[in-house]
C-alpha cells in the first residue's frame, strides 16, 4: 500500500506545520536537483525511481514580497530506508494520501498530493516523466 513522506518543521517560519520535503533553488542547479539534494538534506534519502510531477505550486510568500512558483516532484522508495531529519525537521511519518491531505496546511500542497496519487499511484506514470539520476 502506497505511503507518502511528510515532515513536521522545528523553525520559523512555519514552525510545526507538516509538509512535504520542500527547498529552494540554489544558483547553478536545475529544479529536478535542487528537489533531490533537498531530499537527501532533509530526510537521508535518494529515491530509487524520480519524476517530474508536472505539477506545479503557487505561493505567496509574505515576508519577501515573492509569488513563488514552483515544480513538484515525485520520489519511489522501494523498500524501507532509515529516515535522518535534518535539524530542520523534528518529526516523519508515512501516510496515506488522505492523511497527507489532512495534516499539511496549505491549500497547493493537498492539491499536489491529490494529483500525485491519481497520476502517480492509481496509474502507472510515463517515462517521459522520469528523471534519470
Amino acid at each position: 500500500r502506497p505511503r507518502f513522506l511528510i515532515i513536521q518543521r522545528d523553525r520559523e517560519p512555519y514552525k510545526d506545520i507538516w509538509q512535504p520535503v520542500t527547498g529552494k533553488i540554489r544558483k547553478g542547479e536545475k529544479a529536478w536537483q535542487a528537489a533531490l539534494r533537498e531530499t537527501k538534506e532533509e530526510t537521508g534519502i535518494i529515491p530509487d525511481r524520480f519524476y517530474s510531477a508536472e505539477f506545479i505550486e503557487k505561493f505567496y510568500e509574505q515576508n519577501s514580497e515573492i509569488i513563488a512558483l514552483s515544480p513538484a516532484f515525485v520520489g519511489f522508495v522501494d523498500n524501507n530506508r532509515n529516515i535522518r531529519l535534518s535539524p530542520e525537521h523534528r518529526e516523519f511519518r508515512w501516510v496515506t494520501v488522505d492523511e497527507a491531505i489532512e495534516k499539511v496546511v496549505f491549500y497547493e500542497q493537498k492539491a499536489a498530493f491529490r494529483h500525485i496519487h491519481g497520476y502517480f499511484i492509481e496509474s502507472e506514470p510515463p517515462e517521459f516523466l522520469r528523471v534519470e539520476l
